[in-house]
């Protein structure tokens, strides 16, 4: 292999990596697909969701659990 070959395939693997961090941070800083957190209290201290009209009652087993339909920012 001479050193033109080497060259560019040093050059490829490089940007290759360049590109899949530049996506990586892209994708984990704009969370294009959503977050998703689950907290749970057994002594019942964690105030109600609100408000209502975002958050809906559910049952997961025969636990009583409240999700999120929307997100918490409002943006105006």
């Amino acid at each position: 292999m001479n050193e033109l070959t080497f060259a560019r395939i040093n050059k490829t693997i490089a940007w290759s990596l360049a590109a899949c961090l530049a996506a990586y941070l892209v994708i984990a800083n704009t969370l294009p697909f959503g977050a998703s957190a689950r907290y749970e209290s057994a002594l019942g201290s964690i105030s109600p969701l609100g408000p209502a009209e975002r958050v809906e009652q559910a049952t997961d087993g025969e636990t009583a659990v409240v999700k999120q339909k929307d997100d918490l920012i409002y943006f105006s």
